[in-house]
């Protein structure tokens, strides 16, 4: 399942935990660089002022929409 489609199955599932399964180790910034870990405000601020890789954004999205379940543990 893509990740851009991923939270909504889940969530109606009552899933706890979104596991996103990749080949990338990371978060990384427009010139390829792996960012520490972040919050989710952190994540927001990143997306909005563009300084991500593109392909990261729905992995970002789906992650940030996980972690703002009811109940969600992250």
């Amino acid at each position: 399942m893509n990740a851009d489609d991923a939270p909504p199955h889940c969530r109606r599932m009552g899933a706890r935990q979104l596991v996103l399964m990749t080949d990338v180790d990371g978060v990384r910034n427009a010139a390829g660089e792996k960012l520490p870990p972040m919050t989710a405000d952190g994540a927001e601020r990143l997306i909005r002022r563009g300084r991500h890789q593109g392909r990261m954004v729905p992995k970002i999205r789906a992650a940030l929409q996980a972690v703002s379940w009811p109940g969600a543990e992250a």
